[in-house]
């Protein structure tokens, strides 16, 4: 990681920054991953909504949106 990077994430988790980049456009990049992934997983192509983050009418592509957590934690709920 960049010295500049780590030096913006140190203030920010010190609550004396703001980050470098907005937290939306991390997650914007991520579900992307995530999607492509899903497509990759199901060898298929899938409806995804983005204003709900959810696929409709397709329970065996919500399904890999999350995973079951270990005890104590309680399962994921989609």
């Amino acid at each position: 990681m960049e010295l500049a990077h780590a030096n913006n994430f140190a203030d920010c988790i010190q609550g004396r920054g703001t980050p470098a980049a907005p937290i939306e456009e991390g997650h914007k990049t991520s579900v992307m991953c995530h999607l492509a992934n899903i497509v990759v997983e199901l060898g298929r192509e899938v409806i995804f909504d983005p204003v709900a983050q959810t696929f409709p009418n397709d329970a065996e592509a919500r399904h890999l949106l999350g995973r079951e957590n270990r005890a104590p934690w309680p399962a994921f709920q989609v």
